[in-house]
């Protein structure tokens, strides 16, 4: 039965219905296991959206549970009635097996009898994988709040590092992605401009894209072909980026192996037989200057694919301060900082379904938030240190220690090396040496410029207010109305270990930079 919410089959009260489920005629298992299904799925206030009988035992899919834990973030949620003395891998097809030894989904098996619960805790141990007693099926249909039942039971089960969604080593592509809804709405309602999407580590360009090309995202063309290719392991020369554009749009192509001078030719054959393309690069900074990289953005100015190029400085000085025409007719996007709600809903929600108690207040939370910038990945960073932190009660205490385990001397060196030039990383170290005293006062670049010349080193005004404009791309300064302030409060030196450290690193920036700016 595909498709259907069953909500329309009578069954009989669960404890009879699990009973009859193991003991029963095996015509009418069918039946009553659609039964015991649809009253699940009306318990947790969702649709089931199929369902597969395999053997004494019937494979059904729920729709996307409000549980923001890891493993429930997914399109939909498999799950596995188990009645009968057989096996649970006897009975389970090759895709379900696959989705239990997966560490992405938490698959749920409903045991009806003792049995089936003893074999399938012992076929599913450490594995991602829920087993419902008979009991605690029975509980959780007769609680007038079903959804936090079967939460409690998933925290009962698992540790909090096991279930918290905090991902701060790579993109998140899921439900759990948050915000820039106006990012995606931009994405496709504009099919024909060719995007250069900037912004910082850590800011969530690349969950941006992925949830963009995800069908989770309802923003996923039906009319074009969509790859992603990510560049960032990619070696820089002409065929590599040619061959990587090539095994995403057709891998079994033989033009992997013809020279890049013929990706033109490619491009066009590929999108007479499939139709409209549309490419992602990701992490394309290193390869703006390749002759590769600049047919293609003319390709895509001609209409022969859309282009969305994903970088850095870099990607943005290209879109906006080259002569070369291609180039600027990419439409730049630069990727802000969440909003303070958006932000606060990437921790709040995960804390409160993992049961934890917050003796912190909001308020002091929503402060953490903003020093970090309110940039998704410190944020994901930050959550994921609190869980490590706590002991079953969120207190200030671990808020603090948290804190200050995301905002460390190597956050600042890793921003360094983001930036373009021994200057730029120069006004960085200095906003970092000054940010404390000047309390989010006004930065410019004619301030920039007076930082400069009492150390004796003249810097143009225009390459201040460039270095402003690069600053505000990795988002150490802000920029509103006209006026630049700091932005974030996670890179300022605050200990005296600390300060002496970025003296020490600002002197030797400021050694290179005087042997071309030095005054007179």
């Amino acid at each position: 039965m595909n498709g259907s919410p069953l909500s329309s089959l009578q069954s009989p009260a669960p404890e009879a219905l699990l009973d009859l489920l193991r003991t029963g005629r095996e015509g009418a298992f069918l039946q009553q296991a659609q039964s015991l299904a649809s009253l699940i799925g009306r318990a947790l206030n969702v649709k089931v959206l199929s369902s597969t009988p395999l053997g004494r035992s019937l494979r059904f899919t729920l729709e996307r549970l409000d549980i923001a834990l890891r493993g429930f973030s997914g399109e939909c949620v498999h799950a596995l009635i188990l009645a009968g003395s057989e096996e649970i891998w006897s009975c389970a097809d090759a895709s379900f097996r696959a989705r239990i030894e997966s560490p992405v989904d938490m698959p749920l098996v409903f045991a009806c009898g003792p049995e089936e619960y003893a074999d399938a805790s012992r076929k599913v141990g450490g594995n991602h994988v829920l087993v419902i007693s008979p009991a605690e099926i029975i509980r959780m249909l007769a609680s007038s709040v079903p959804l936090e039942c079967l939460k409690s039971l998933i925290r009962s089960r698992f540790t909090p590092g096991m279930l918290h969604p905090f991902e701060h080593q790579k993109p998140v592509e899921d439900a759990l992605f948050k915000g820039r809804h106006d990012f995606l709405q931009r994405l496709r309602d504009n099919p024909s401009t060719n995007f250069a999407l900037v912004g910082p580590s850590k800011m969530g360009k690349t969950s941006l894209v992925k949830r963009y090309l995800s069908p989770l995202s309802g923003m996923r063309s039906s009319r074009s072909t969509q790859v992603y290719v990510d560049l960032f392991d990619r070696a820089v020369t002409e065929l590599s980026l040619a061959r990587a554009i090539r095994m995403a749009l057709d891998p079994g192509s033989p033009a992997y192996n013809e020279p890049a001078e013929t990706l033109s030719d490619f491009l066009g054959k590929v999108r007479s037989r499939i139709g409209p393309l549309e490419i992602v690069l990701d992490e394309t900074d290193r390869h703006l200057d390749l002759e590769s990289m600049r047919v293609l953005i003319h390709l895509a100015v001609r209409g022969l694919c859309r282009l969305i190029l994903v970088g850095r400085w870099r990607l943005m000085k290209m879109a906006m301060h080259t002569q070369d025409d291609n180039f600027n007719r990419l439409e730049p996007a630069v990727l802000t900082p969440l909003s303070v709600d958006e932000a606060m809903e990437i921790v709040e929600r995960p804390l409160a379904d993992l049961g934890f108690e917050r003796s912190f207040t909001r308020h002091e939370l929503r402060s953490a938030i903003n020093r970090l910038g309110r940039v998704p990945g410190l944020v994901q960073e930050l959550g994921a240190f609190l869980v490590e932190e706590s002991r079953g009660t969120l207190e200030p205490e671990s808020l603090k220690r948290a804190l200050n385990r995301v905002i460390t001397s190597s956050r600042l060196l890793g921003l360094l090396k983001d930036l373009s030039s021994p200057v730029a990383q120069s006004a960085a170290l200095l906003l970092a040496l000054e940010g404390k005293q000047q309390g989010g006062a006004q930065v410019d670049p004619l301030s920039i410029q007076g930082q400069f010349l009492q150390r004796d080193i003249v810097v143009p005004v225009e390459d201040c207010m460039e270095i402003c404009d690069e600053l505000v791309i990795h988002h150490l300064l802000g920029y509103s109305e006209g006026d630049y302030r700091m932005a974030r409060w996670d890179i300022v030196a605050e200990g005296q270990g600390q300060r002496r450290l970025f003296m020490a690193m600002l002197e030797e920036k400021l050694a290179v930079v005087r042997r071309t700016h030095r005054a007179g």
